[in-house]
């Protein structure tokens, strides 16, 4: 017999049979070596022709697969995993001719692990002769290997065309199986046997990662750094994943330190090269991150290599590079970037955001804009409408919907949902976008019924979700019903039942809620309010707000409407009663403008009324920066004026282009931009010309 394929399994009811079905077709013998279930796996396994063999778990992987080698009467093995699949295109029929006269005793396939929605990409030795005396050594991650006990050797061969997909690093299945405690306990087993072994160190790590345990896990990957030798096959992923780690743990400048050093190592490793670039952007370290990016999209075009690499890590590199070269000015090239990455993943959803907030930026048109983007969705040739029909096609649809009502063109958004909604499941993320959309569009009963039905996936509504759909019962002229107490949370329940009795005219219900007991009840209601004006719900923000003027002011140039919020802030500043954040809101319209010493002006005043305010003290030294590229900019209108001057001028703009990176200025979706571009959209009429309070 050709070729026969290996599992050891527990407990694998679950996912056996779909992993064996996509094999046994091609398979001369099946041997699954049962370590003690419980469930259906061995009774699974027999009814699709395996050979079951028991043997009683000892905590090491390698024994276990040595045993089922042993049964093996095939010339050669494959091992799997009962999470793993035969991918749809592997050409079997070719390999097994190729395994019939090859010369080769040894092979490698792709596995793809799918890691909270990344495609993570490896190859290892998983298809071998049966008659080399192979066999695998450690307890866990389990190496392939050849030669005497004290002479061992790695065993290596070329790909063999095979392409695996697994789903066992989810974080669901990783809880369901107990895997990261089951690793942990082995692991520290074999450390205590052999403390000082990198090897061991970087898998504690690793499970310490799988557990969310991220200081835990950077201790471990640095003890592993600290003994690991320099040509370790595992260095370069224990480097990524220590800087991850040290991410998640609030070490952002020895993270960056880490990864600039193994950047010049690892040129070609296109994951750490793309974590190096996001690292120097939120450093506000941009063209710096822009070498980083462009070497992980080199990285990633490049046909194979060692390393084990996201999938999608070029597609993020463009998008990453697109947001970058956006930030600087660049649009055009920002344009380009985007397309770039939707051409290797079409419809990926953050380039295709991007894309449609570009062409909304440049004055497109809607139907333009949904023309363009439909060539970048992925949803067929002829357009929406055309295509497969799969869960993939539902994504890229969706994708497209978001997209679109990002920039507010909520015409063209609300078919496309409601296509999405037709045929394919939605997640929660997706019906709070497409609430929105109704919302803005005055569709009040359709979105309070498509809110409450998100309670089929959940016990109750997520907070957010919740204030909309109390926003659309009193959008609607009514009272929440009684099955609020069912939809909502305790805490989002008071908060909105407060907010009620208030737009009712109850007496004794301040603004901020607090006779409704509720915890943190001003800033709920400030969140509820600010969740009215961002769909444009102004009256009912209004009477939310109640005495929260200055509150009310800030949310309403948030959102886009900002000469009705100029004119409500101007007025508080003309009673003397405009504190720290009105000032700086005004500072920030100035600044907008151009009127850089007006804004400083501000800037310090709110700095005066509060001195810790990080956005008032940013915006002020952005001002000053700005100021002095101004009189650069006048001295070198004069006939005289040295050539520094002009170099001088860039740099000073530059640092004020990343100053503003740093978050202390407002960022607006296309739907928000439209209400500034119609000064403040027809909604906010009334606030600009009723005077009567």
């Amino acid at each position: 017999m050709l070729l026969g394929v290996h599992l050891i399994v527990r407990n694998e009811e679950l996912r056996l049979a779909q992993c064996l079905d996509s094999i046994r077709s091609w398979a001369d013998e099946l041997i699954v070596v049962d370590t003690g279930s419980t469930d259906q796996t061995a009774q699974i396994a027999a009814s699709r022709g395996a050979h079951v063999v028991h043997m009683a778990w000892a905590d090491d992987f390698a024994k276990a697969r040595n045993f089922g080698i042993g049964q093996a009467r095939t010339l050669w093995v494959l091992v799997l995993d009962a999470d793993e699949l035969l991918a749809e295109g592997t050409d079997m029929l070719q390999l097994r001719n190729k395994l019939l006269h090859s010369k080769e005793t040894a092979y490698r396939v792709v596995i793809e692990s799918t890691v909270v929605g990344q495609c993570i990409r490896h190859e290892a030795v998983r298809l071998f002769r049966a008659d080399q005396g192979y066999r695998y050594v450690g307890a866990i991650h389990e190496q392939l290997v050849a030669g005497e006990p004290e002479r061992l050797r790695d065993v290596d061969g070329p790909l063999s065309g095979i392409r695996l997909q697994h789903v066992g690093y989810e974080p669901g299945e990783l809880a369901r199986k107990g895997t990261a405690e089951r690793n942990g306990r082995i692991i520290r087993k074999l450390l205590a046997e052999e403390p000082d072994s990198p090897f061991h160190w970087y898998n504690l790590g690793v499970t310490l990662s799988q557990q969310t345990k991220a200081a835990e896990a950077s201790a471990a990957f640095a003890r592993a750094r600290a003994l690991v030798p320099p040509d370790a096959p595992f260095r370069p992923s224990l480097m990524l994943d220590s800087a991850r780690a040290m991410l998640a743990s609030g070490e952002d400048e020895a993270a960056l330190e880490l990864l600039a050093d193994e950047s010049e190592r690892y040129y070609n490793y296109a994951d750490l090269q793309l974590l190096y670039g996001e690292c120097l952007h939120g450093q506000g370290a941009w063209l710096e991150a822009k070498q980083a990016y462009l070497a992980a999209i080199d990285a990633g075009a490049a046909e194979g290599g060692s390393y084990l690499t996201d999938a999608l890590t070029r597609c993020r590199a463009f998008t990453a590079l697109a947001g970058l070269e956006r930030r600087l000015g660049s649009q055009k090239e920002a344009a380009r970037r985007y397309e770039q990455a939707l051409v290797a993943v079409p419809g990926w959803p953050k380039a295709l955001e991007g894309l449609a907030e570009l062409l909304h930026e440049a004055g497109g048109s809607d139907s333009a804009i949904v023309q363009t983007l439909v060539r970048y969705a992925g949803l067929g040739d002829e357009g929406v409408g055309t295509g497969e029909a799969g869960e993939g096609f539902g994504q890229r649809l969706r994708s497209l919907a978001h997209s679109l009502t990002l920039i507010g063109a909520y015409s063209s958004a609300v078919p496309l949902w409601r296509q999405a909604a037709a045929g394919f499941t939605i997640p929660i993320d997706a019906m709070t976008s497409f609430s929105a959309c109704l919302i803005r569009t005055g569709q009040y009963a359709e979105a309070s019924e498509l809110l409450a039905g998100m309670t089929s996936t959940s016990e109750q509504l997520p907070r957010t979700a919740g204030l909309d759909w109390s926003l659309c019962c009193w959008m609607e002229g009514r009272r929440m019903p009684p099955i609020a107490e069912q939809l909502l949370d305790h805490s989002t329940l008071q908060l909105c039942q407060a907010a009620e009795k208030r737009l009712l005219g109850h007496a004794g219900v301040d603004a901020s809620g607090e006779a409704a007991g509720a915890a943190n009840a001003e800033d709920g209601a400030a969140s509820l309010m600010d969740r009215a004006v961002s769909h444009g719900l102004l009256r009912i923000a209004e009477r939310l707000a109640g005495k929260s003027e200055e509150l009310f002011a800030v949310s309403l140039h948030r959102h886009g409407y900002t000469t009705a919020a100029a004119d409500r802030l101007l007025r508080i500043m003309g009673t003397s009663r405009l504190g720290a954040l009105g000032l700086r809101t005004l500072g920030e319209m100035l600044y907008g403008r151009q009127l850089y010493s007006e804004a400083l002006s501000l800037y310090e005043r709110a700095v005066q009324h509060q001195p810790d305010d990080e956005h008032a003290q940013l915006g002020a030294a952005s001002a000053s920066i700005r100021l002095a590229a101004q009189a650069l900019l006048e001295r070198e209108e004069e006939r005289s004026a040295a050539a520094w001057l002009t170099e001088e001028r860039k740099r000073l703009q530059m640092a004020a282009v990343r100053l503003e990176s740093l978050g202390w200025r407002t960022t607006r979706s296309g739907a928000q931009r439209r209400r500034m571009s119609d000064g403040g959209a027809a909604e906010a009429d009334f606030l600009m010309h009723d005077r009567e309070r």
